[in-house]
C-alpha cells in the first residue's frame, strides 16, 4: 500500500445514475415524481451537494429533458448517455469516461435514493480517504447487506468503463469483495430506493413522520 495521503488531497467525484426507464413505476417516471414537493432526483442531488464531494455528474437517458428541467437550478453537470437502453453498465461507463483526471475515486449513486443524507455520504468519504483511495467502499444495512452507494478507486475506472449489461458493477464488486469496506447505515431507510408508486408513498409517509 502506498504512503498515506492527506485526506483533503483525495478528490471523490460523483456519478448519479438517472438513465433508467422506470418501468416498474406506474405513474410517469420515478425520478421526476414529487416527494415532499420536490422531484425524487433533486432530493438525491441535494444530499450529494451537501456532502464533501464537489464534482457531480448526472447521467440521463431517454428522460434527459425532463430530468434536466428538474435540476436546472442545482448547477450540476447533466450528460445524456446515447446507449442508456443497453443497461445500467452503459450509463456507468458513460459517466466514468467523463469525470476529471484529478478524481481518486468515483461514488456511484442511483438517482432514486432520495433518503440519502450528507452525513452518511461524508462517513463513506472519510472511510475511502482513510484507506488512501485504494479500497472500494460500499453502503451496507445494519445487518451487513450490501447496498448503494459504492465508491470506486481510480484503479477500477478502466474496468468500469468496459462494463456491459443491466447489472451495472455488481459482478465486479462481487469479484473484488475482499478489497471492499462496508459502511453501515444507522438507519436502513437512508438506503431506500424508489421502484414503485408504493415505494414513493411509503417513503413520503416516513419522511413526514420525522425520518
Amino acid at each position: 500500500m502506498s504512503n498515506p495521503v492527506p485526506n483533503d488531497s483525495i478528490h471523490i467525484a460523483v456519478i448519479i445514475l438517472a438513465a433508467g426507464a422506470s418501468t416498474r413505476f406506474a405513474n410517469g417516471h420515478k425520478l421526476t415524481a414529487l416527494l415532499d414537493g420536490l422531484p425524487v432526483i433533486k432530493h438525491t442531488v441535494r444530499a450529494v451537494q451537501s456532502s464533501s464531494m464537489s464534482e457531480i455528474l448526472v447521467v440521463t437517458g431517454a428522460e434527459h429533458a425532463a430530468i434536466s428541467e428538474c435540476l436546472r437550478d442545482t448547477r450540476v453537470a447533466v450528460s445524456q448517455c446515447a446507449d442508456a437502453a443497453r443497461g445500467m453498465a452503459a450509463s456507468l461507463a458513460h459517466g466514468i469516461r467523463q469525470i476529471s483526471a484529478s478524481a481518486a475515486g468515483a461514488a456511484v449513486i442511483p438517482g432514486d435514493m432520495p433518503a440519502l443524507t450528507a452525513p452518511f455520504l461524508n462517513q463513506m468519504c472519510e472511510v475511502f480517504r482513510a484507506a488512501n483511495g485504494e479500497r472500494i467502499v460500499y453502503a451496507a444495512t445494519r445487518n451487513g447487506a450490501q447496498r448503494n452507494p459504492v465508491i470506486w478507486p481510480r484503479r477500477y475506472f478502466g474496468m468500469l468503463a468496459d462494463l456491459q449489461g443491466a447489472g451495472g458493477a455488481k459482478g465486479l464488486l462481487t469479484a473484488e469483495f475482499e478489497h471492499a469496506i462496508a459502511v453501515q447505515a444507522t438507519d436502513d431507510r437512508d438506503l431506500d430506493d424508489i421502484d414503485t408508486v408504493d415505494d414513493l408513498t411509503k417513503l413520503s409517509s416516513l419522511m413526514r413522520g420525522g425520518h
